[in-house]
C-alpha cells in the first residue's frame, strides 16, 4: 500500500475519533457550534476514506465528487460557521451567517453532486477540480471557501484584538486560531501540490486541528471569550443593574416610609408601651396644641400637671423630658373644658382644680341649661335625654322587596277545582299576611287553561313566611293534582307604583270601626260525588271577549 493511502487511513482514523468525541459533546450540550463542527469532522472523515481508496486503486467519478464535496465545500464552510456561532458576539452577524452557510451548503452539494464531470480520466494522483468539474462547480467552490476564509480571518482578527485588551479573551485565542488555521488548511487542498502525500497529510491536519480549537474553546470556564458568554455577561450586567435599581427604590420607599412613620410619632399621642413623648410641643391641658401657660416650668414633652413636679432624684421626677422613667407613675389625664354636666371629676362643674385655656387662663365655670339640676348633681338619663335628645339609632340599609311570577297550566277537567283553591288561599292572604304588598291572580282571555298569580313581598323573609304558612302548604299540595305544568320567574323590583283597583268599595260611614270588605267568593265547585265537566264551554266569539268568570272574580284584571 502507498504512502499516501495509509496517511489517509490514519487521518479516517484521527477523524472519526474526533467526530465521536465532538459528537458526545453535541449530545450532552446541544449547540449548534458543536453540531456544525461534528459535521464538520464528519466529512473530513469521508474525505480521507475516499482519498485513500483513490490512492489506493485510483480515483473515479464518486471518489472524485467525495473529495470535492466533503473536504473542499462542506468542511471548511462548516468550520468557519462553528467559529462564528461561538466566537462573534453580535446576534445579526450570527444569524446573517447561519443564512449564508446554509444557503451555500444546499446550492453547493446540489451543483457538485450533480454537475456533470468532463471526459478528463481519472488516475491514482490527485484529482484537481478545474480538469474535472464545469463552470458552475467552480463558482460554487469559489463562493463557499471565499466565505469561509473570510469568517475565519474575521473571527481570529477579533480574537487577537480581544486577547490584546485584556480580559478573558487570552485563554480562547489559541482554540480561536486553531479552527482557523484548520478551515486555511482545507482551502489550501484545491490547490496542485508537489507530492502526493501532502493532500490526506493536510486533510488529516485540518481534523487534527479541528478537534484542538473544539477543545480548548469548550475549556474555557463559563464559556470565557465566546460571543455566546459575551452577550450572557451583558444579559447579567443588566440585570444586576436592574435589581440594583430595584433595591434602591426600596430602601428610599423605606426611608419615606420612616419618615412618615416618625413625623406621625411626633405628631401624634405618647407612645403606651414606654410612656415617650415624640411630640415636638407639648399639648395645653385643654387638648389642643397652642402656647404654653403662664408659669408652666415643665421640660417640653413632660404631660405630668403643673403642681406634681417633684424635687430633682424623687422616683417620681422625669429626668429626661419626654421619657418616663419605669418607679415613675403615669401623669394624670389633663383636665377638659367640656367634663359631663354634673359629674365629679375634674374641672368645673367637679371638684377638681379648673381647667386653664389655651392663653393660661383659668376657664369661665360651666353653667347647666335650666332644669338641669344644681352643679355637682348626679346626672339623670331624663336629664341628659331633655339635653341632648334621644340617642341616634343606627341606621340599617332595607332589605330590597322579592317578588316572583308564577305561570299555571291547568288540566282541563280540573279547572273549576284550582279556582276554588286559589281564592281560598288568596283569602288567607289579604286577611293574615300584611307584608305581602301584591298578590294579584289574573285569568288570562286567550289561554282559558293558564293561571298568572304576580307577587311582590316586603322582602325575602316576607316571603318565606308566606310560603311556610299552613294554609300554602295546603294550597301547595293540593293543586298539584290540578296542574299540568308551573313555571316560576324571580323578580327584582326596580321601579314601582301600586294603585287602587278601578273597582274600590264604597266607603263605609265614620263609626266606631270599620266593617271588613265584603269577600267575593268563586262558584262551588261540584259535589264530590258528581260528574265533573270534561271541557270549558268555548269563548263567544269577537275581538272583544272576555270570560266572564274573570271580571266576576278578580275585577277584570
Amino acid at each position: 500500500m502507498s504512502l499516501p493511502a495509509l496517511i489517509g487511513f490514519a487521518g479516517v482514523l484521527v477523524a472519526a475519533v474526533a467526530t465521536g468525541v465532538l459528537a458526545g459533546r453535541a449530545v450532552r450540550q446541544p449547540r449548534l457550534d458543536t453540531i456544525v463542527w461534528t459535521a464538520a469532522t464528519l466529512a473530513l472523515a469521508v474525505a480521507l476514506a475516499a482519498q485513500s481508496i483513490g490512492f489506493a486503486s485510483g480515483f473515479g467519478s464518486a471518489t472524485f465528487r467525495a473529495v470535492q464535496l466533503f473536504a473542499l465545500l462542506l468542511a471548511p464552510l462548516w468550520l468557519a460557521w462553528g467559529l462564528v456561532e461561538l466566537v462573534w458576539p453580535n446576534e445579526t452577524v450570527r444569524f446573517g451567517t447561519r443564512l449564508a452557510c446554509g444557503a451555500l451548503t444546499v446550492v453547493g452539494s446540489a451543483i457538485l453532486a450533480t454537475d456533470p464531470l468532463t471526459a478528463e480520466p481519472f488516475g491514482k494522483g490527485w484529482p484537481l477540480a478545474g480538469p474535472h468539474y464545469q463552470p458552475p462547480s467552480h463558482y460554487a467552490l469559489d463562493a463557499g471557501q471565499a466565505v469561509a476564509v473570510i469568517l475565519a480571518a474575521a473571527c481570529i482578527g477579533l480574537a487577537a484584538t480581544r486577547a490584546r485588551n485584556g480580559g478573558p479573551w487570552p485563554g480562547a485565542l489559541p482554540g480561536t486560531a486553531a479552527v482557523g488555521l484548520a478551515v486555511f488548511v482545507t482551502v489550501a487542498l484545491r490547490f496542485s501540490l508537489p507530492t502526493r502525500s501532502a493532500y490526506p497529510l493536510l486533510s488529516l491536519l485540518a481534523a487534527a486541528l479541528a478537534w484542538f480549537g473544539a477543545t480548548r474553546l469548550e475549556a474555557q470556564p463559563a464559556g470565557a471569550g465566546t460571543g455566546r458568554a459575551l452577550a450572557g455577561r451583558g444579559r447579567g450586567r443588566a440585570a444586576g443593574r436592574n435589581r440594583a435599581a430595584r433595591e434602591q427604590m426600596g430602601r428610599d420607599r423605606a426611608g419615606r416610609e420612616q419618615t412618615v412613620r416618625e413625623r406621625v410619632g411626633r405628631d401624634g399621642a405618647v407612645h403606651a408601651a414606654d410612656g415617650e413623648d415624640r411630640r415636638e410641643a407639648p399639648y395645653a391641658t385643654n387638648g389642643q396644641r397652642g402656647p404654653r401657660a403662664p408659669g408652666d416650668l415643665r421640660a417640653p414633652g413632660d404631660l405630668r400637671a403643673p403642681g406634681d413636679l417633684g424635687a430633682p432624684g424623687d422616683p417620681g421626677r422625669w429626668a429626661e423630658s419626654g421619657r418616663r422613667p419605669p418607679a415613675a407613675p403615669r401623669p394624670p389625664a389633663a383636665p377638659r373644658p367640656d367634663w359631663p354636666r354634673g359629674g365629679p371629676g375634674p374641672g368645673p362643674a367637679g371638684r377638681g382644680p379648673a381647667a386653664l385655656g389655651p392663653d393660661g387662663r383659668p376657664l369661665p365655670p360651666h353653667e347647666p341649661p335650666p332644669g338641669a339640676g344644681a352643679p355637682g348633681a348626679a346626672a339623670t338619663p331624663g336629664a341628659a335625654e331633655a339635653e341632648f335628645g334621644p340617642a341616634a339609632k343606627p341606621e340599617v340599609a332595607a332589605a330590597p322587596p322579592y317578588g316572583r311570577i308564577l305561570i299555571f297550566t291547568l288540566l282541563d277537567d280540573r279547572v273549576a277545582d284550582f279556582d276554588r283553591l286559589a281564592e281560598q288561599a288568596a283569602e288567607e292572604v289579604r286577611t293574615r299576611e300584611p307584608d305581602t304588598l301584591v298578590y294579584v291572580i289574573h285569568l288570562v282571555p286567550n289561554a282559558p287553561m293558564q293561571r298568572i298569580f304576580y307577587e311582590i313581598y316586603r322582602d325575602r323573609a316576607a316571603f318565606d313566611g308566606h310560603e311556610n304558612q299552613p294554609y300554602m302548604k295546603r294550597f301547595v299540595a293540593d293543586r298539584r293534582a290540578c296542574v299540568l305544568a308551573t313555571n316560576v320567574i324571580e323578580l327584582r323590583l326596580k321601579y314601582a307604583k301600586v294603585a287602587p283597583l278601578p273597582n274600590p268599595q264604597p266607603s263605609s260611614p265614620p263609626g266606631p270601626a270599620a266593617p271588613a270588605a265584603p269577600r267575593v267568593q268563586l262558584p262551588p265547585g261540584p259535589p264530590p260525588g258528581a260528574p265533573r265537566p270534561q271541557a270549558l264551554e268555548p269563548l263567544p266569539p269577537g275581538p272583544d271577549r272576555r270570560l266572564p268568570s274573570a271580571e266576576r272574580r278578580y275585577g277584570g284584571i
